[in-house]
């Protein structure tokens, strides 16, 4: 379960800057040297190839601190054909980054005409910039962009020459990822005298395969096929396991023989984009490493804890232990323990201060009391603590 993201469109159209001059100020001497900036971005630029009009192909982008110091990304903006280009993060902006760490931004590209696009991902980090050029191709035909090698499988079609047909009797998809979706279109024709009435469409195995009308047609069940008319359908591959597939879709329409498609397909490991265990932590400030309470007279103060995993592998967390000190309010936490979270994962609890009169506790990292500390695979940051504070107001 991923947590809300933070979508950023730069709207040119209409005059928005929302990082201020500095993004795509035109006004600035054309010699003007940029201060060089700590942060690498891989892949350094993005070319999309050719996407379908309406659908949607996304690349992610792995944000790194090269310096011994850490960095905050202020802001990111799409200069250019911002309007078909969407950056989110995880977190949003600001995005800060520990030393040598890394972070994830997902650039995606939706194309809404058949034409070649381009822009400039701007990454604002203090005042330097680093920018990631972005192009794609809109409009290729058909559905799905055919790079996973897969054919559409065309044996001549399938069904009643003179009544339902289809134009294939067994589609391939190729390889696909695990965490990703394939595409084959599927027509069915009329070509009989009378109407047909398409009464099922059932897929032997539902949660891998789906089914939905191809772009500009219209397909609900029952649906009515008139004489010599067809309608187009896209059959889905979402494979949750890396193996072999070999399943089938059951076309079924009244006074017709069941028509029977084969589905074949290959789910395969996703690439490694960022492959050691990566711990974020959101403790609903700006800090990640500091939680702040309020408590007076025994009204408990509770707030929320999110811990990430930023990486395509697991993260194990062994250990979440609280330290309090011996004067003060008390600290206490729930949901907070050993665990494994997946790529890209997260996991929650609750951390809570309760203070009997009026209460001063801060963080003590001489004795390492009023710290909340997480034990995890992450081999930069194996533990990670989070201070405890309470100051009056």
């Amino acid at each position: 379960m991923k947590p809300s993201t933070f979508l950023l469109s730069l709207l040119i159209g209409c005059g928005l800057d929302p990082l201020g001059s500095q993004l795509g100020d035109d006004s600035a001497p054309p010699d003007e040297d940029v201060a060089p900036s700590a942060l690498s971005v891989s892949p350094a630029s993005v070319d999309f190839g050719s996407v379908a009009i309406g659908d949607e192909d996304s690349v992610d982008l792995v944000l790194h601190n090269d310096s011994d110091a850490g960095i905050s990304i202020e802001d990111a903006a799409l200069v250019g054909d911002s309007d078909v280009f969407l950056v989110e993060s995880l977190f949003g902006f600001p995005l800060a980054i520990q030393p040598g760490g890394d972070a994830l931004a997902t650039l995606s590209f939706r194309p809404t005409a058949d034409q070649d696009y381009a822009g400039t991902l701007k990454f604002a980090v203090g005042n330097s910039l680093v920018e990631v050029p972005v192009t794609g191709i809109g409009g290729i035909g058909g559905s799905g962009d055919g790079s996973d090698g897969g054919d559409d499988g065309d044996d001549g079609g399938g069904g009643d020459p003179d009544g339902l047909s289809v134009d294939s009797s067994s589609l391939s998809f190729g390889s696909v990822d695990t965490n990703a979706t394939g595409s084959r279109s599927l027509t069915l024709t009329n070509n009989g005298v009378g109407d047909v009435l398409v009464t099922g469409l059932e897929l032997s195995d539902s949660r891998s395969w789906a089914w939905a009308p191809a772009a500009g047609n219209s397909f609900t069940l029952a649906q009515v096929i008139s004489s010599g008319s067809s309608k187009t359908i896209d059959l889905i591959f979402s494979p949750h396991e890396e193996r072999a597939y070999s399943d089938s879709l059951r076309v079924q329409s009244d006074g017709n023989p069941d028509i029977v498609v084969g589905l074949t397909g290959t789910g395969t490991e996703p690439p490694c984009i960022v492959c050691n265990p990566t711990i974020q932590v959101d403790t609903g400030g700006s800090d990640p490493h500091i939680m702040s309470f309020t408590s007076v007279l025994g009204f408990p103060d509770a707030r929320p804890l999110i811990i990430y995993n930023q990486s395509d592998v697991d993260l194990v967390i062994s250990n979440v232990a609280l330290t309090n000190d011996t004067q003060g309010g008390t600290f206490t936490m729930s949901g907070l323990g050993a665990t494994t979270i997946g790529p890209r994962g997260s996991t929650s609890g609750t951390v809570t201060f309760t203070c009997p009169t009026l209460c001063f506790d801060i963080e003590n990292f001489l004795t390492g009391t009023n710290y909340l500390t997480i034990t995890s695979n992450d081999p930069s940051q194996s533990t990670f603590q989070v201070g405890l504070r309470s100051l009056p107001e």
